[in-house]
């Protein structure tokens, strides 16, 4: 089992073109969260962190690595990822 521990899947196109592309060898992926400043001109083409957990969810073999960004309030976002991520 090869599991790909750096990749940035956001959509379901890229998902499968991705896994098209490793013609069965990849087994699973984790795809890194990067939160983008509020201010940032590129956070409306970013799927908000809710979006990328559900669509990981729903893929199977897909697994997100939240992050924080260090200029937004740390403890909102900390609390985001622990109600995110909670064990259920």
């Amino acid at each position: 089992m090869i599991i790909d521990t750096h990749t940035h899947i956001f959509r379901e196109d890229t998902y499968k073109t991705y896994f098209t592309k490793a013609n069965g060898k990849i087994s699973k992926a984790l795809t890194l969260q990067y939160p983008i400043s509020s201010k940032s001109k590129k956070e409306l083409s970013r799927t908000s962190l809710e979006n990328l957990v559900a669509f990981a969810q729903s893929a199977g073999n897909l697994h997100v690595i939240g992050g924080v960004n260090m200029e937004e309030d740390i403890s909102k976002q900390i609390q985001l990822l622990e109600n995110l991520f909670a064990e259920k």
